[in-house]
């Protein structure tokens, strides 16, 4: 509670508190993408725990940005996929801007990654985006994209 409290005033000092705790957020950040699940575990709980101080909108943007061609090849889909979770919880914290995220599955090719879980993620993310009215401008190119096997797949979540 100590920490979060202290996060929660540096958060309020504005851009400049902000730009101090980036380096500590990207560090969890990083930690989503690790080998051992209880250190996965624990980086998504925190940044979970700090949304509420930074802002949902601060810590999406920075879940958001495309990853490094290192992160991707060292663990392949973990990163991808943990971004992709925190971004569903944060989105469901309170609504977030579609454009970078619509910016991050296309650069990361998620909806027709290699792995299931991606795609998975990908899908749950898109459907809870497109409750936004926001969204819709990017959502029609986004379907567009897709195969057509994927897009019925998509339609079909999002319903009518």
């Amino acid at each position: 509670q100590v920490c979060l409290g202290g996060v929660a005033l540096l958060a309020a000092c504005g851009a400049a508190g902000r730009a101090a705790l980036e380096p500590g957020v990207l560090a969890l950040i990083a930690k989503l993408a690790d080998n051992q699940a209880r250190v996965r575990e624990r980086a998504f709980e925190a940044l979970l725990e700090l949304a509420p101080a930074l802002g949902p909108a601060s810590l999406a943007a920075l879940l958001a940005k495309t990853l490094d061609k290192k992160d991707l090849v060292r663990n392949k889909w973990r990163p991808v996929a943990a971004r992709l979770a925190l971004l569903e919880q944060l989105l469901a914290l309170e609504p977030l801007p579609p454009e970078p995220l619509f910016a991050f599955l296309a650069a990361h090719d998620c909806p027709a990654h290699t792995s299931a879980t991606v795609r998975h993620r990908t899908k749950a993310l898109v459907v809870a985006l497109a409750r936004a009215p926001s969204a819709e401008p990017l959502l029609r190119p986004f379907l567009a994209a897709l195969r057509p096997k994927q897009r019925e797949e998509y339609l079909l979540a999002l319903g009518p």
